[in-house]
């Protein structure tokens, strides 16, 4: 049965993009520091606080001496100027502790919440209106973060 070559999207050519040089990638484990590009839009205060909120997380941005191995050259203005920013997108590092305490955190808090919500919804139960949670907890929100890169 012959394979069907799949071909590539508008998507792919974005996810290539964001692919850092394997020499940075090397560097950062053996430094136990984890990537990620956070979402960054120059000039709002909105914009500001968020970034603030992932500094206070333990993320800081990288810098373009930091990544020589980067082949654009630093595309932000102002305070930004020196970090590397690919479109709407800045690179930033974090130790790899943080990040998985964090990733950890969040995934016990939702699932708290998941928990919350169902035993909410079978008290409101009755003999007359009964109500059966035949529910599966799925997640189709994009990539699942990887920190073995």
């Amino acid at each position: 049965m012959a394979r069907k070559e799949s071909k590539k999207t508008w998507a792919d050519d974005q996810t290539d993009d964001l692919k850092l040089p394997n020499a940075y990638l090397t560097r950062l484990k053996s430094q136990g520091l984890v990537y990620r590009w956070l979402r960054y839009t120059e000039g709002t205060d909105k914009q500001d606080r968020r970034l603030v909120s992932r500094f206070n997380e333990g993320w800081r941005l990288v810098k373009a001496e930091e990544l020589p191995e980067w082949e654009s050259p630093p595309t932000g203005t102002g305070k930004y100027a020196e970090n590397i920013i690919l479109g709407d997108l800045v690179l930033a590092v974090c130790p790899e502790e943080k990040a998985k305490d964090r990733q950890e955190r969040n995934e016990a808090r939702a699932e708290e919440m998941a928990t919350a919500f169902r035993k909410n919804l079978m008290r409101t139960s009755d003999a007359k209106y009964p109500i059966s949670d035949e529910s599966k907890i799925s997640s189709t929100g994009g990539r699942r973060v990887n920190f073995d890169a």
